[in-house]
């Protein structure tokens, strides 16, 4: 079987629509009732269709954690492939990762001391985006 390149986002619909009919056994009814539930927005069975689609669109991490939560899921759960080969089973196909590589250079005149705190800072987001998603499920995760 031949292999498909898809980018995170397509993952993260894969994973919902995993999560949701064979995880939770949920419609797509169901997990528009619970995300409206923890939303300001009123989500419909046809918003959580097209967030399920490939390619239908960029997934915000925000939607992401508003996700993870009404499913009951951790953020990773959603962002990851399916197992440790890269690779998701979306449609019977074998849908590969694709790594998107983009040229990252440091600030002009920056050290490896601010290397290492950009890097501390990038793991604090981590941490306040994981105790936000445990905030919205009441600590379940």
């Amino acid at each position: 079987m031949e292999s498909t390149e898809i980018g995170v986002s397509d993952v993260v619909s894969a994973n919902v629509r995993r999560v949701r009919t064979d995880v939770r056994e949920w419609s797509s009814t169901e997990l528009a009732r619970r995300l409206a539930g923890l939303s300001r927005y009123n989500w419909t069975r046809s918003m959580v269709t097209r967030a399920e689609t490939a390619g239908g669109r960029a997934w915000r991490i925000d939607d992401v954690v508003l996700f993870a939560a009404a499913l009951q899921v951790k953020v990773d759960d959603l962002m990851q492939p399916v197992n440790n080969s890269g690779y998701v089973n979306a449609s019977g196909a074998n849908v590969h990762l694709k790594t998107v590589r983009r040229p990252i250079a440091p600030p002009v005149g920056a050290t490896l001391a601010d290397l290492d705190n950009i890097d501390k800072q990038l793991a604090l987001v981590k941490n306040v985006v994981d105790e936000v998603a445990r905030k919205i499920t009441g600590g379940t995760r």
